[in-house]
């Protein structure tokens, strides 16, 4: 069946602009959702930026509205785990009193939303991320309230 538009995706994997991203799984494990978030809420109240990076591939992109208020040069998009640090460390910095309240855990294919309140702002949170198959996040996307 044909629907007129060209999918991004071919026998089982994902491409973008003819680059393989990574294969298709299914839905994110249950298990592995509840002990990533938690890590991650946790990485985060303990202002620990080594490890909220260890969650993160090299090649890493965020978009955020903060990074676009912060940066707005970057259009929203920080690319590469070293600028992302870079981006971090000043929002740390900026935020001593930072810290994450986990709200629910949503899991799709390949990917998770963590929604959390932000303490610090009072705003809610949705953070989508993308997972290569090191399950290291490669993408995230960040909606706030």
């Amino acid at each position: 069946m044909k629907f007129g538009v060209s999918l991004p995706f071919k026998a089982g994997i994902l491409r973008r602009r003819n680059t393989v991203l990574y294969p298709l799984k299914q839905a994110m494990d249950k298990e592995f959702t509840a002990k990533f978030s938690k890590e991650w809420v946790e990485s985060w109240n303990a202002h620990d930026l080594e490890m909220i990076l260890s969650h993160y591939s090299d090649d890493f992109e965020i978009e955020s509205p903060l990074a676009l208020e912060r940066f707005p040069e970057s259009g929203g998009k920080i690319t590469g785990k070293e600028h992302v640090r870079t981006y971090w460390n000043l929002g740390l910095q900026l935020n001593p009193d930072l810290e994450f309240e986990l709200l629910n855990v949503l899991s799709g294919v390949n990917s998770i939303s963590i929604y959390y309140l932000s303490k610090s702002s009072k705003k809610r949170v949705i953070e989508t991320m993308v997972f290569n198959p090191d399950l290291k996040v490669c993408r995230a996307i960040v909606n706030y309230e």
